[in-house]
Formats: C-alpha cells, structure tokens, sequence
C-alpha cells in the first residue's frame, strides 16, 4: 500500500453486505480469487427495529452544534439453507 493510502476502499469493495429484503442469497466462498461451491449457502433474515431519540441545539446554534442521544432496539432473525451446490457433508450453520 502506498504511503498515506487509505486501506477502506478495498475492504468497502471487497465486503459482501446482505440485501435489503429477506429475499434468498446465495453466498459462495471465494479462496484465491476460485470459487468453492462445496460451501455455498443459502441464508435469509428479517429484522425489526425500534428508538428513541433526543436532539437539542448548542451554542452557536448552528445546525451541527448539536447534543444528540438515542436509544436503539433492533432484534432479528438469521437462517440457512444448503444451495444446490453445497456438497452433501458441509454442515450447514444452525439459525439464530
């Protein structure tokens, strides 16, 4: 990495974040740049969310001048499932 680089981009664009919606993924494993299809994946979730939140203005009074406190629940749901791929033998992770 050259002097001063930032390490953040590769992993932001090397990171696999799950989709908005509870729809099925696939999840490959990758080792080398090979795909392992013998650990695929199937996997959902569904989570739900609840808060509460305080803001109120500092002096100056600008707009980001600002104390904030929240208070956040946000229980959820993660299941698996072998894909076609999976080989026979891999155990699949138990649910959450």
């Amino acid at each position: 990495m050259a002097p001063g680089a930032s390490p953040w981009p590769a992993l932001a664009r090397d990171a696999k974040a799950p989709p908005p919606n509870i729809a099925p993924r696939d999840d490959e494993g990758y080792v080398e740049g090979q795909r392992i299809e013998d650990v695929d994946l199937e996997w959902q979730y569904v989570r739900g969310g609840l808060g509460l939140g305080y803001r109120t203005p500092l002096a100056p009074w600008h707009q980001d001048n600002a104390l904030e406190i929240t208070l956040t629940y946000e229980p959820g749901f993660l299941w698996f499932d072998a894909s076609s791929d999976t080989a026979r033998d891999f155990i699949v992770p138990h649910d959450t």
